[in-house]
């Protein structure tokens, strides 16, 4: 504050160019900062928006005075254009036929018998050469095919012969084996002579079980058993090989009742029935009657 020579006190006057905010808060001061940028981005936003609604509108209205005029030329011309596109192409096609130039054919000059010879030997010339190639293509055709029936000949004998072969093996496979097998015993039984036989009468008829242990204990193997009733027992047992290359085979088949025993051997070696057929010890296992 300034005084002045009467003693009156008046306020200094303000500097040019600042603006007193001392009246104003901060918080008020940050809001106007922020939002004077803001509005005049706003004002500028609507400034685009009205110029873009104005240029859209005046598009629209350019294309529809355009569709406008369209159609009044077509509907002023349709009729004429086409009448007159009509015209000119009877008027092209007329010109056009008026000025073709005809077509003429020279007339072939006429072959002297010397020449017509000639040709016509030329002519059978290469009807025989023609009939040559279409042979030998023939040929070649049938060499090719004679060709392909050997090769499937061939390669059809290649199978059979590797089938044979795998069949053999396999055969040589299931025979080298200690014990036997059912399809074994049924080939050998069909081959293979009567080598021994015996039938006894019993008191009671065995038990499957009981006699199937029997001949294990005894050391031989069985192949099957069957009981197809109560009372009927059928037994077919084999030896054990110690040698599975060399070693014979022996077989027996046992047919059981409640009152009757029956036995059938046979053999690939028939000097074994003997031992064998006493190592069945049958008294053990049956109630043999021998009245």
């Amino acid at each position: 504050e300034e005084v002045e020579l009467d003693g009156e006190i008046r306020e200094p006057k303000g500097t040019k160019g600042i603006v007193d905010i001392s009246e104003y808060s901060m918080l008020q001061v940050v809001a106007f900062i922020i939002a004077t940028p803001l509005l005049i981005l706003y004002q500028i936003w609507e400034i685009v928006i009205g110029v873009m609604k104005t240029i859209f509108a005046q598009c629209i209205i350019w294309y529809a005075i355009y569709q406008r005029r369209a159609e009044e030329r077509k509907k002023k011309k349709g009729f004429f254009s086409r009448l007159y596109r009509t015209i000119r192409r009877l008027l092209r096609e007329l010109w056009d036929s008026c000025m073709k130039k005809p077509d003429i054919v020279a007339p072939e000059p006429e072959m002297s018998a010397e020449l017509k010879k000639l040709k016509e030997e030329q002519d059978l010339a290469d009807d025989i050469e023609r009939g040559k190639l279409r042979e030998m293509i023939e040929l070649e055709a049938e060499r090719k095919r004679q060709a392909k029936l050997e090769e499937e000949e061939n390669r059809k004998k290649e199978e059979e012969l590797k089938a044979a072969k795998e069949a053999e093996e396999a055969k040589l496979a299931a025979e080298r084996v200690p014990t036997m097998s059912v399809s074994i015993y049924k080939s050998l039984w069909a081959e293979l002579p009567i080598a021994g036989s015996f039938q006894c009468k019993l008191k009671s008829g065995p038990t499957l079980n009981n006699l199937t242990e029997h001949f294990k204990k005894q050391g031989f193997h069985i192949v099957f058993a069957a009981s197809p009733n109560s009372i009927d027992i059928e037994i077919g047992i084999s030896n054990i090989r110690e040698d599975v290359i060399e070693g014979k085979w022996f077989m027996a088949r046992f047919l059981a009742s409640a009152s009757s025993f029956s036995a059938v051997m046979k053999s690939e070696d028939p000097a074994l029935v003997t031992s064998l057929v006493k190592k069945f010890a049958l008294a053990k296992a049956l109630k043999i009657d021998s009245t």
